[in-house]
């Protein structure tokens, strides 16, 4: 319902396309601040948690060619941005914790709230940038350049399997998504993996052999349930771009007695 009250706040604010003057910004700080307070006043009784993370591109007349986009953060969901020719992360959000395993979150008995918790960032784009919107259900268990080579396989591949089709943009989204899906449900299904979560639980001293499995497994329900990828490419930039299609997945879990040579070990 937040996601929902943020979008309407983006688009009757300083977003929306019936306002781009050059000293017009969007405000996904205060968007997300009024869609948390629209919310509980829905709801009324707020009982359960979520993390926030979102990003809006904008630009002006004068600078179409290198929009800016405005991410906000709260929690340990995570926005991306990939640049394919470099192969390289341009930005990422830095996770917001209380203390291991406790994100700053929205709702029953948590003191965060957008206004004096969320975080703001501007990042310059260009065409062709990839934007991914995912839950810790992908950073938990991939590590970045993981991600990355995921991504750029998948697009190789999309070019392949959607070639000169209607609507190519948005399936070869849905396909790097889905891939980057399977990617981290095979490792989330996997009780001896490494993955960050991992070592941050060893870091922290909370992880054992025992511990290690049961926190896996735990770790793969969220992903089943939770894991959304949300991918925005780039693709032609007049002032709009082409949106793809929000991938929920889910799959029956994989063996994973052999190596995992889809998505996240190729790269050339």
């Amino acid at each position: 319902m937040i996601i929902h009250f943020w979008a309407l706040e983006a688009e009757q604010g300083s977003y929306s396309t019936k306002s781009s003057s050059e000293s017009s910004y969007p405000d996904s700080k205060q968007y997300l601040q009024s869609a948390f307070e629209q919310t509980k006043d829905a709801v009324g009784e707020w009982l359960g948690t979520t993390t926030a993370s979102g990003a809006l591109i904008h630009s002006t007349p004068s600078a179409a060619s290198r929009p800016v986009l405005h991410v906000t953060q709260l929690g340990d969901s995570q926005i991306l941005v990939i640049r394919p020719r470099n192969k390289e992360i341009i930005f990422k959000t830095q996770e917001q914790y209380h203390w291991f395993a406790c994100p700053r979150q929205l709702g029953t008995n948590s003191p965060d709230t957008p206004d004096e918790h969320a975080v703001l960032d501007k990042v310059v784009i260009e065409e062709n940038d990839i934007v991914l919107a995912m839950t810790d259900g992908v950073s938990d268990n991939l590590w970045e350049h993981e991600v990355v080579d995921s991504v750029i396989q998948s697009l190789r591949d999309a070019e392949t399997l959607y070639d000169d089709q209607d609507d190519l943009f948005a399936k070869e989204m849905k396909h790097v998504a889905t891939e980057l899906v399977k990617a981290a449900m095979l490792v989330a299904q996997d009780p001896d993996a490494q993955c960050p979560y991992m070592e941050r639980a060893l870091d922290e001293g909370k992880l054992i052999t025992r511990v290690q499995k049961n926190s896996t497994h735990a770790k793969s329900i969220k992903v089943y349930q939770l894991l959304e990828v949300n991918l925005t490419t780039l693709a032609s930039w007049r002032q709009s771009v082409v949106p793809a299609e929000t991938c929920t997945l889910s799959f029956e879990y994989p063996s994973r007695s052999n190596e995992l040579t889809t998505a996240t070990s190729q790269s050339s």
